[in-house]
């Protein structure tokens, strides 16, 4: 992160340092950072907005410098999109006959950014064990990288929206720009919902797999019980709970009123078309949207884009608070050193260590030294000295 003239010139400064200035006092080391700032050296201040704004520099450059955890996932939503656009190349056409494909589209405009959130588990639990070490060592505060990390993380999320929804829903399906501003938020919010759950279940497994199998259950179970699949009147209690504090029925709630209300449809005459999923004599969308519920069921001609917004992103602040204290606590953690009893052996040790001190009794009439001897040799677990030998 540093040119390699400033790397020269911290070299140089170090080989200058006097063997014993660490033992100096706090004038030395006020002269120490007046030569090195006459010299062209940068020296850093121990302040926490300093931290900060180290913590800011660092993982700004990370995001820049390494294409998995953003920029991998740009690519991937642009191209993954724009597929799914182009299998429902007919949902361009403002029909009737195309309203439940396009319901089903602005599903998949969500689908597949939302499940590569399994990415952001494994990247940010190796990011975490690099956070531990320095915190361990004082190099950082944990609070200076939540805080960085927090706020870079948003302005990724209104760019992943942009890559999976610019070009494969307003070019190629040509959605009306009128619609931009509810589709673009609720997606931003729910997608940011899924980064923070992201971020919470690689801080509390330890290992990367378990917590990408978690995040997989969590997106799994947002996609059955999102309501479009199964009618909330249709779920029994337990499983209700899940469609209201899973974010799918929000989002797609939110994102057909705004492309549908954004549509002039034309007029559908049922007794010319039967059979056809949905057809109402309107050109109003929230005509369709009522038609289009009782067989997608989630829809509503009720504005309630701002609502499903606010729902979701008070969802993520409660997994975001979760994974800040999952985080404190893990950079807190500390093993706890206690004394090796014979309870806590195991038994096959424990057997040979009671064999052991029965052979000591039989050696009762030998010579101390004799019976160290034989004690060295029959267990390997008594304490010892430097030289490998029972300590008598």
């Amino acid at each position: 992160f540093s040119s390699h003239e400033e790397v020269d010139k911290i070299l140089n400064a170090w080989e200058d340092r006097s063997a014993s200035s660490s033992m100096h006092g706090k004038s030395q080391d006020d002269d120490q950072d007046k030569r090195r700032r006459s010299s062209g050296i940068h020296v850093a201040s121990k302040s926490t907005t300093n931290e900060i704004a180290n913590m800011f520099h660092r993982h700004f450059w990370l995001i820049l410098r390494d294409p998995v955890p953003y920029q991998g996932r740009c690519i991937i939503f642009l191209f993954c999109v724009s597929l799914f656009s182009v299998v429902y190349w007919k949902a361009r056409e403002n029909v009737q006959s195309q309203a439940l494909n396009k319901a089903w589209l602005s599903l998949w405009f969500l689908g597949i950014p939302s499940q590569m959130g399994v990415v952001a588990v494994y990247y940010q639990n190796d990011e975490l064990k690099n956070v531990q070490a320095e915190t361990k060592n004082g190099m950082i505060k944990a609070t200076s990288y939540i805080l960085a990390k927090s706020i870079l993380t948003v302005p990724m999320i209104f760019l992943f929206g942009l890559f999976a929804l610019g070009i494969p829903a307003f070019v190629i399906q040509g959605i009306p720009l009128s619609a931009f501003p509810g589709v673009y938020l609720t997606f931003c919010a729910v997608l940011y919902l899924f980064e923070c759950t992201a971020e919470f279940f690689a801080i509390a497994f330890k290992e990367p797999i378990m917590g990408m199998l978690t995040f997989m259950a969590i997106w799994f179970a947002s996609f059955l019980f999102g309501g479009f699949l199964i009618a909330l009147e249709d779920l029994s209690w337990p499983f209700k709970l899940f469609y209201h504090t899973l974010s799918y029925s929000y989002y797609v709630r939110s994102v057909t009123y705004s492309i549908f209300t954004s549509i002039t449809w034309p007029v559908c005459i049922p007794e010319e078309n039967p059979g056809q999923p949905v057809c109402v004599e309107s050109s109003d969308g929230k005509d369709i949207l009522d038609a289009l519920s009782a067989i997608f069921y989630v829809p509503s001609s009720e504005n309630r884009v701002a609502q499903d917004i606010l729902t979701v992103l008070a969802m993520a602040f409660v997994w975001k608070a979760l994974s800040i204290i999952a985080m404190l606590r893990a950079t807190r953690k500390v093993a706890k050193i206690r004394p090796l009893t014979s309870s806590k052996l195991p038994n096959a040790v424990e057997q040979e260590l009671r064999t052991d001190k029965s052979s000591v009794t039989e050696m009762e009439e030998t010579d101390e030294e004799e019976a160290c001897i034989n004690m060295n040799e029959l267990n390997p677990y008594y304490d010892k000295d430097d030289d490998g030998e029972v300590m008598c």
